[in-house]
């Protein structure tokens, strides 16, 4: 860092924190001026713009985004590196702080060595930044001041053109036979001579005013151009008499007389000083272009680093979020803590469904971003996301509309995840930004005339919500960005949706524009240019991951290796009610051992671990002939597409990225145990124990019994039927509706539970389990006829006695 001593701002509300960062600043030389609050930040920063700026975060009046936010729309101030010093440490609070211009964020309590290692680091940047732009200012200076000097020179090729061949260059001309030399005005300048000084000729100008060093070499381009007979040149140095040497360029050629024989040589010589500088500080700029080149190189590797890491380390807790409440949330049934879990668990896929446009962003920015193209079926996709909207848009009060042309093909080849992130931020913006009126999403067709077989697809997300202004409209495509004057706090969002969703399209060749007006709403339009017709659904799979439900696994044995145990007791939990016996290890270590003792049928390996990681844990295990056949599941937390060749190529069987979800862990292991699917009679078996129970019925409500079945099989299979085919979350929550109030009418608890539960599995989009209830009751009829059956029996038994 430079010697001269740092000025740095310090702003915090903490009486105690400003004296300590001044104290620990003061130390090292530093000039601290200390401020309490954002409004005096302001006006010191621009006052006096210091070297550097710790700022507090949470502050009367102005917070530190504002000020911050304030610097950087500054001119003067733009520059100054701000590092923030908060006790708020979200994920969130540190986004939005970058966002707001920071290059650093501290979190409280501090350690005065990081202060002071980071505040030394971003002056040592900021310094070495300032010097390398001045240093290009000069070069730039140079350069546009050469070439105004080129310019001139142009404009007068017409009027000095023999003086730039011969006077303005300068020109020599010896005699073959005396060695005599004559030379232009110009030639004795840059010599540092006099005219009349050569009169010793060819050798007395070479002795006198070459120097030294170059003599040898200039006699032998001399006696060249006597003997060869052709043009010669070459780069030597002159001696002037003042001392100082002057590099010039020499050129000659040799004149022939009548008989073709050589009497004179003529030729040139340019004082090439200047331009040999100037290469020179070209190649000292070039150099350290080369090295900043590599320092920003080292820093985009820093930043993908420090973004695996940060998707590791969470991702690990996520996994524990997200796995228990996705058992705990098929385990409560009642109303209050279940709204409770849920809760837990929308923050959580939200917080996930961050990280992972952060990471998307950074691999579309890093050029590491891939398409995977399939058969994708455009109906289909539509469907899933109206199963997904569907609810919450009604509960706001809003039409959903699906217009889907009926010339677009049955399967287009896309690359269908993508497709259905772009989609699902649309029409998730269009449902956030609308309170009345409609969501409209449609698909139309526009034939290539060009290429037969392809054809352009045509998407709009169409809304009624409050619009866009025009000023805003190209703004909301960037990152971070959101409309100006729109409520971060009512409508909440990093601003990274769009932004993915336009570099997306990008990436498929497609665009995407918007139309709108402010308070009548928005329509994007997405064009897929050239889509390819697909004519099979071969490579279409609609059933990627199936309910956990649906495996009954054999006997078997699992090891499950995780440093983490919570990790460790998830997947335990995952497999409590299965056939397969789960066995734990704290490391690669004790898992390598577990597996020479047991053997296990599978292997649940965690990657980064203490004492043995999993790839050294798997090596060995593969490299033993005795082992190599166990099969070996990676599980990592790593987001990183490299990072999962990476791991396929240490020899894992298969691959799970934390968070797990139970489906998708049954449907991985599956590949490697025997398992049968279950039956669907015995779906209601999973139903909460009092679904079973026919609860407490009067005689009179068991006389209504027959009623109440009859009513159930006339009145409600059909549109038990249109839910179970159709599976809007609407219709089977108003269907769940209608079994409850039946039940609540005839005091039966059976069928009141039933639709109670079914009714909950929908509003709360718990597919997998609503899914088997719903197709558990033609089971709950078969058990009421049972109960009604026996009753019979028992009536007619008494009858008899």
């Amino acid at each position: 860092m430079d010697r001269i001593k740092r000025s740095i701002l310090v702003v915090d509300d903490t009486r105690a924190n400003l004296r300590l960062l001044t104290e620990i600043l003061n130390e090292k030389n530093y000039t601290v001026r200390p401020v309490p609050d954002g409004s005096l930040a302001l006006s010191a920063a621009m006052a006096e713009p210091p070297d550097l700026i710790l700022l507090d975060i949470m502050m009367p009046g102005i917070s530190g985004y504002e000020v911050c936010e304030a610097l950087k729309a500054d001119a003067r101030t733009r520059d100054i590196p701000v590092i923030f010093i908060s006790a708020k440490s979200e994920i969130l609070d540190k986004v939005r702080a970058f966002a707001a211009g920071g290059v650093d964020y501290i979190t409280k309590p501090f350690q005065a060595q990081d202060i002071l290692l980071r505040v030394n680091t971003h002056l040592t940047l900021r310094s070495l930044q300032q010097r390398l732009e001045e240093k290009n200012a000069r070069l730039r200076k140079e350069i546009t001041e050469r070439k105004k000097v080129e310019a001139e020179l142009r404009k007068s090729q017409g009027k000095l053109e023999y003086a730039q061949k011969i006077a303005h260059i300068g020109s020599w001309e010896s005699e073959v036979a005396t060695r005599t030399l004559t030379c232009s005005a110009e030639l004795y300048r840059i010599v540092g001579a006099v005219p009349g000084q050569f009169n010793g000729g060819i050798d007395g100008m070479t002795d006198r005013f070459i120097h030294p060093d170059d003599r040898i070499a200039f006699r032998k381009m001399y006696e060249k151009l006597l003997t060869a007979r052709e043009r010669t040149s070459g780069k030597f140095r002159t001696l002037r008499p003042d001392g100082s040497v002057r590099f010039v360029w020499i050129e000659g050629e040799p004149l022939l007389n009548d008989a073709r024989e050589t009497c004179k040589v003529a030729g040139i010589v340019q004082d090439i000083t200047e331009r040999r500088k100037t290469e020179e500080t070209l190649r000292k700029y070039a150099a350290e272009l080369e090295i900043a080149k590599k320092k920003a190189e080292a820093a985009s590797q820093a930043k993908s680093e420090f973004l695996a890491n940060m998707s590791h380390e969470i991702r690990t807790p996520m996994n524990a979020i997200l796995g228990f409440t996705e058992l705990l949330i098929s385990q409560v049934y009642d109303k209050k803590k279940k709204t409770y879990i849920e809760g837990i668990q929308t923050g959580g896929k939200s917080l996930l469904m961050l990280i992972n446009d952060i990471l998307d962003l950074s691999k579309i920015e890093a050029g590491k971003m891939e398409l995977q193209y399939e058969s994708v079926s455009p109906r289909t996709v539509a469907e899933e996301l109206r199963n997904i909207f569907s609810l919450k848009i009604s509960e706001k009060g809003l039409d959903f509309i699906t217009e889907i042309a009926p010339d677009i093909p049955d399967y287009l080849l896309l690359d269908e995840v993508r497709l259905r992130q772009i989609l699902y931020n649309l029409i998730s913006n269009a449902m956030k930004f609308t309170e009345q009126g409609y969501i409209r999403l449609t698909l139309e067709k526009r034939s290539s005339v060009e290429n037969e077989g392809h054809m352009d697809l045509i998407i709009r997300v169409q809304d009624t919500g409050i619009g866009i202004s025009p000023e805003s409209q190209a703004a909301i495509f960037e990152s971070f960005k959101q409309q100006d004057g729109q409520s971060t706090k009512k409508y909440a969002g990093t601003g990274l949706g769009l932004a993915i969703t336009k570099q997306l399209l990008e990436m498929m060749d497609g665009s995407i524009s918007v139309i709108s007006d402010v308070g009548k709403g928005s329509c994007f339009e997405i064009l897929l240019s050239d889509v390819v017709v697909s004519e099979t659904s071969e490579d279409y799979d609609t059933d990627r991951f199936p309910k956990p439900g649906n495996f009954l696994f054999e006997s078997a044995s699992i090891l499950v290796v995780d440093d983490i145990e919570s990790n460790r007791v998830l997947i335990q939990e995952f497999f409590r009610d299965t056939n397969i016996s789960v066995t734990e290890a704290n490391d690669g270590q004790k898992g390598l051992a577990i597996v020479r003792t047991i053997a296990p049928d599978l292997v649940l390996m965690d990657i980064k671990m203490t004492v043995m990681d999993g790839k050294a844990a798997t090596r060995q295990i593969k490299g033993d002939p005795e082992l190599k056949h166990i099969p070996i599941i990676a599980l990592t937390a790593s987001a990183l597409r490299e990072d999962q060749e990476q791991i396929m190529k240490a020899g894992f069987d298969g691959y799970l990225r934390k968070p797990i979800q139970r489906s998708e862990l049954f449907h991985e292991v599956s590949r490697f145990l025997k398992y049968s699917p279950k039956e669907q009679a015995g779906l209601m078996k999973e139903q909460p124990p009092e679904m079973l129970a026919a609860g407490s019925m009067s005689a009179e409500d068991m006389e209504n019994l027959p009623e109440l079945i009859h009513l159930l099989e006339s009145e409600l299979m059909v549109p038990w039927e249109a839910a179970r085919q159709n599976e809007f979350f609407d219709e089977i929550e108003a269907f769940g509706h209608q079994v409850s109030a039946l039940g609540e009418k005839y005091s039966s608890d059976m069928v009141r539970q039933f639709g109670e539960t079914l009714t909950e599995q929908a509003s709360s989009f718990d597919i997998d389990h609503m899914n088997a209830t719903l197709d558990a009751f033609p089971e709950l009829l078969k058990q009421l006829r049972s109960l009604n059956t026996d009753t019979d029996e028992e009536t007619d038994h008494a009858d008899g006695v």
